[in-house]
Order: structure tokens, then sequence, then C-alpha cells
């Protein structure tokens, strides 16, 4: 195994235990923050529900007694009848009210030692012979009877005072110490998760910090080469960028391009009302060309094309690769008038050129004008205007301008159907391919035919013929020479 891969293996397996040590930790303290917590809420829901409760009921209930006993001591010394009534009425709900105090704390009670002392009070306060019932066999029936002195002394020297009294005060002292006690639990439990929180968290805090010191180094190391390769991103991205909207062959915008730019050309005619223009070039014969000379030929002829029609038009201008052998050309600013002017000059430029096939190969192309917004209001309708006009170009007899709106082309886009303009257009392409078998032959012969079929369009129209069967005779008499191909030289 490589070195830098042994290093890459030995980072990893120390990360993923330094992560699982800080996972442990993590563990760990959830776990114990989870019992400390349920034990924190057990003891604190007992304090609240019963223990504070019963210290304020053992207060009542203490409260209670000696009121029941200092009623009775002022019932025995009274000598208002009225007031011994008022007086007997209070002591007699004062005990009613213990008797209520004692079952509700006895229903609180939740230990054996409080249920404990409150059964011991209750059976001094109110069992059989006990301070409640002492009080009203002897003092209270002496009161009755008229002994007040008698009275009053059976009722001081009641044996049951003390013990109830001590009864209550042995509750009051449990309820207190299971509170003390309760209370003391709350604070060894919360400083044991304090303990456990800041040794364990310190523990994590420890592994954390010793895993950003070992890999410190790698992650800078790991930047580095996250940002050469983003670079490297960069500089592909715009390479793919440029790729996306050139055209690999002539170097020039390709379809999208061409779109994306004459959306932005004509969004900047219509805001500040300019016009701009569109040519639509086609190559006359590529089609017999590339089979002919073969594609790698084609492939010269449309670089070549393209340098030609590059160097031709304005700076401004932006020429482009439609499609095969269809090139487009955006003429910003340009009118109509200009916009002929411009194609014109690139006919006359490709027709004079010679392409470096065969020893020198001429060619011609034919070019459609449409211009905004005097042919067209938006994108769509521009590149199909100036499409039909090249297209009027081609079947009017190739190497020429011709604007949409010129009355030729209007009378020869109204009389051809809509099914089957484009096929009759794939019939004189082939026959315009055999015209080119004859030129190969004797270039003499080619541009003899092409005059003949010129010169014979002129004549049946001056006969008053048709477009079309003018046409059609014009065909003939660009092939009257074909034969001419089989005779031997």
């Amino acid at each position: 195994m490589p070195f830098s891969s042994h290093r890459q293996l030995k980072l990893v397996h120390l990360v993923r235990l330094g992560f699982g040590l800080l996972l442990l930790c993590m563990i760990v303290t959830f776990s114990a923050n989870l019992v400390a917590d349920t034990q924190y809420n057990a003891t604190t829901d007992r304090l609240i529900d019963h223990l504070y409760p019963a210290r304020n009921q053992a207060k009542e209930i203490g409260r209670l007694a000696l009121a029941i006993d200092d009623t009775g001591a002022l019932y025995i010394l009274s000598r208002n009848p009225a007031q011994q009534a008022q007086l007997l009425q209070t002591y007699q709900q004062d005990a009613q009210a213990l008797r209520v105090a004692l079952s509700a704390a006895t229903a609180m009670a939740d230990t054996a030692e409080q249920r404990s002392a409150l059964s011991d009070f209750t059976y001094y306060f109110f069992g059989d012979g006990g301070y409640y019932e002492s009080q009203q066999a002897f003092a209270f029936a002496q009161k009755r009877a008229g002994q007040d002195l008698l009275a009053s002394q059976n009722y001081v020297n009641n044996p049951f005072l003390s013990s109830f009294q001590a009864d209550i005060q042995v509750y009051t002292d449990v309820v207190n110490s299971e509170i003390a006690q309760g209370d003391a639990r709350l604070n060894s439990v919360s400083t044991l998760v304090r303990f456990l929180n800041i040794g364990l968290g310190g523990s994590a805090c420890l592994f954390g910090i010793g895993i950003a010191v070992f890999i410190a180094r790698s992650i800078g190391r790991l930047y580095r080469q996250i940002e050469e390769k983003n670079a490297r991103l960069a500089e592909n991205n715009t390479l793919l960028q440029a790729l996306s909207k050139t055209d690999p062959l002539t170097e020039l915008p390709n379809h999208r391009a061409l779109l994306s730019t004459l959306k932005q050309e004509l969004e900047r005619a219509q805001r500040y009302d300019r016009p701009c223009s569109l040519l639509f070039l086609d190559l006359d014969h590529f089609k017999a060309l590339n089979d002919s000379y073969g594609h790698t030929a084609g492939d010269i002829v449309l670089c070549a094309f393209a340098g030609i029609l590059s160097a031709t038009i304005r700076t401004m201008d932006t020429a482009g690769r439609w499609g095969g052998e269809e090139f487009v050309v955006i003429l910003p600013e340009a009118t109509a008038e200009d916009a002929l002017g411009v194609a014109e000059r690139i006919r006359e430029a490709i027709s004079f050129s010679s392409f470096e096939i065969s020893g020198g190969l001429h060619l011609t192309c034919s070019v459609g004008v449409a211009c905004y917004p005097e042919h067209a209001a938006d994108q769509d309708a521009l590149l199909t205007a100036a499409d039909q006009a090249m297209y009027g170009a081609k079947r009017l007899g190739r190497n020429q301008v011709r604007m949409v709106s010129d009355p030729a082309i209007i009378a020869l886009l109204t009389s051809e159907s809509a099914e089957g303009g484009r096929e009759e257009t794939a019939l004189h392409g082939t026959v315009e391919a055999l015209i080119t078998l004859v030129e190969k032959r004797d270039w003499s012969l080619g541009h003899h035919s092409q005059q003949v079929a010129d010169l014979v369009r002129q004549l049946a129209l001056a006969y008053g013929m048709s477009l079309e069967d003018a046409q059609v005779v014009a065909v003939a008499g660009q092939l009257h020479d074909i034969g001419k191909v089989a005779i031997p030289d």
C-alpha cells in the first residue's frame, strides 16, 4: 500500500475512533442526566404533592387541637349562657374540622412513620376514653350540672393533653425530617449531575481538541487541493461555456448563440425603436460538392466560407453557423438598404474566391434578407422571413441576394403550396447536382448551362408564361447539356 494511502487510512481510523469516543461521552452524559432527571423529578413531585402539603396539614392539625382545647377552657370558665352556647358550637365545629384534617393527612401520608404518628394522635384525641370523650363526659357534664369548680379542675388535669400534643409534634417532626431528606437528595443529584457534566463534557472537549489538532494539517492540505481543483474546474467551465456557444468546425457562434444574440439585439431595437436586419445564407450545390469530393473537402469549404464571411461583415455584426451549409448574419442598426449592401458584398466575395479544392474551386451562395420591424415584429417571424427570402433566391437561380419583400419572392411564395414547396426545392437541388457534374467535366459547360437557364426563364416570362412554368423551362435549359457528361474526352 502506498504511503499516502496508508496515512489516509490511518487518519480515517483515528477520526472514527475520536468520534466514537465523543459519541460514547455524549451517550453516558445523556443517560446520567436522564436518570438524575428522573430521580430529581420524583423527589420534587413527592415534596410538592405530599411533604409540603403534609407539613401545612400538621400545622393545621396542631392549630385546630389547641383551638379546641382553648375553646373548651373558655366554655368551662364562662358564666354567660349565650356565650356558652356560642363557645360550645365553635368547639363542635373545630372538632369536625380536625376530623377532616386528620382524614386528609392520613390519605396524604406515604410513609409508615407518618401514618403511625397520625394514628397515635387520632387515638389519643378521638379514641375511646380519649381527650375528646373524657372532656365531654366529665368536664362538660359537670359544667352543665353547675359544678363549675369541679369541671375546671377536671379540664385542667386531663391526662391526654400532653399525649396528643406530643403525637402531633412527632408527626410534624417526621414530615420535616422527610422534607430535609428530600432537599438533601435534590442537592446530591444536582451535584452529581454537575460533576458528570463537567467530567464527561471536559473529556469530550479534550477528545475534540485532540481530533482537531490531529487533522488540522490534513484539512489544510485538503483545502489547497480543493482550491487547485476549483481553479481547474473554473477553467474547464469557461472552456465548456465557450464550446457550448461556438461551432467546433468554423469557430463561429453556433445555433444557440445566434438565437441568444438575436434575442438581445431585437430587444434593444424594440426598446430604442431602431432597425435590425438578418441575413440567411446557403452555399449553392454544397450537397453535390460533398458527394463529389467527400466530407473533408466540405469541411474545408465551410471553414473558408466562415473566414470570408467574418472578414466581409461589419465589426458590430455577428455571423454564425445556423446548421449544415446554412449561415446567419445579424446586422444591428442596419436598415433594409444597408442589409442588401452587406449581403451583396458577401455574395461577391464568395463568388470571386477560389476554394482550395481540386486545384481551386469557385462556389456561390444564395442570401435571403429580412429587416425588423419592416418585415417582421418578433424573432421567429424575422427568422422565417429571412429563410423564405433565401429559399426564394435559390429557386430563382441561386448566386443572388433577395429581400423577403421582393415582388418575385412574394409571387413565388404565393404560387407554391405549403405542402409541396420544399419537395420541389429538393428536386431542383438534384438538378443542380447534375449541373455540378457537368461543371466538373468542363467548367465552361456548366457556366453555359446556367446562362441558358437564365435566358429561357426571361424569354418564358416575356411570352407571358407563369413564374412556375418559366421555372420549369429554366430547369430544362439547365439540363440541355447533361448528356455531354457521358461523351469521352
